[in-house]
């Protein structure tokens, strides 16, 4: 979660008018720390969705069925998640995110 100062800066850009995109881990902490980013700083999500899950889905460590909360940003995520099983942490797709910010 945000700490104070990481939420004054977000703050501060989104009302610059900064475009601010979220991406965080496929389990229950993340999708929780991705509500609360989004709700409070009108981020869009960024490769944090349901395809984006299920294309690095194929393995991962263990879901735990306690602690379920569903994404606002995409209502098929939480149950995809649930029926794969899976947690998916940033650094498995660390090199699909870096592509995204290579400039051309």
């Amino acid at each position: 979660m945000p700490g104070a100062a990481q939420q004054v800066l977000l703050q501060q850009l989104a009302a610059a008018g900064a475009r601010l995109l979220y991406h965080g881990d496929f389990d229950w902490p993340g999708i929780r720390i991705g509500n609360f980013v989004m709700r409070e700083f009108s981020a869009q999500p960024w490769r944090f969705g349901v395809t984006d899950y299920l294309a690095a889905a194929a393995s991962g460590l263990p879901l735990p069925a306690e602690g379920q909360v569903l994404a606002d940003w995409d209502a098929q995520l939480a149950p995809t998640m649930t029926s794969r099983g899976f947690v998916l942490h940033e650094e498995r797709v660390i090199e699909l995110l870096l592509g995204d910010l290579k400039c051309s």
